[in-house]
Parts: C-alpha cells; sequence; structure tokens
C-alpha cells in the first residue's frame, strides 16, 4: 500500500520541498542568521 504522505496534493508536495530547503539553509546559515527564532 502506498503511505497517505506518498498522496499529498503535488503544490503541498513541493512546499514540503521548500520547506525542507529552508530548514537546511536555515541550519547551514545559523552561525551568521539566527532571525528565524529557532
Amino acid at each position: 500500500r502506498i503511505r497517505p504522505s506518498y498522496v499529498l496534493r503535488p503544490t503541498q508536495k513541493i512546499d514540503t520541498l521548500l520547506q525542507a530547503i529552508e530548514d537546511a539553509e536555515a541550519e547551514d546559515d545559523d552561525e551568521d542568521d539566527d532571525e528565524d527564532g529557532d
């Protein structure tokens, strides 16, 4: 069976992907930029 996470709408998949990229970049720039409140 296909897991529900794989049945997301295309836009939600893209949003999740972009969020993952932003999180990765945020971790990378965490030393210089901590405005995330993370």
